[in-house]
């Protein structure tokens, strides 16, 4: 019981700590004018959410043209180049997911399944992928040399 209460200290300690360097990140970086709105009266900005922050970014200052939208769908089938580090596919369909988000979102599902229909296609980890198949869906993620 100790020893969980420890845990669970230690747990939201560290999430403070991330919570004040994503406000740290927003709030030293931006323009606060653009999301002076959201500050309250007594808070400030203590009782936003740096989700709420970058939403509202993206939402109000963020133009995407329906091209680009398109685009962004279409780079997430595109091939990986094997001579790259398999960390960078990753990092480039996070990317496209991100770009995504608030306006044509593509959910993290897709992204999985079209990360591996990549790999499939190519020949790459044959018996990793049909060992990933094998897991229940809620264990079909992009961490699948487990």
């Amino acid at each position: 019981m100790v020893c969980q209460h420890t845990t669970d200290l230690e747990e939201s300690s560290q999430f403070v700590t991330n919570m004040n360097t994503l406000w740290s990140l927003f709030l030293d970086n931006i323009d606060t004018t653009l999301i002076g709105h959201l500050r309250d009266r007594l808070l400030n900005f203590a009782s936003v959410h740096p989700q709420d922050m970058l939403q509202h970014m993206i939402v109000t200052y963020a133009t995407v043209t329906a091209d680009e939208l398109e685009e962004n769908a279409t780079a997430l089938s595109a091939p990986w180049d094997p001579f790259q580090p398999i960390v960078c596919l990753w990092a480039c369909q996070t990317e496209l997911q991100l770009f995504s988000v608030g306006h044509d979102d593509i959910s993290w599902p897709t992204v999985v399944r079209t990360t591996v229909g990549i790999l499939e296609a190519m020949g790459t980890y044959p018996e990793t992928i049909c060992e990933w198949r094998m897991r229940d869906l809620a264990q079909h993620t992009l961490l699948i040399a487990r």
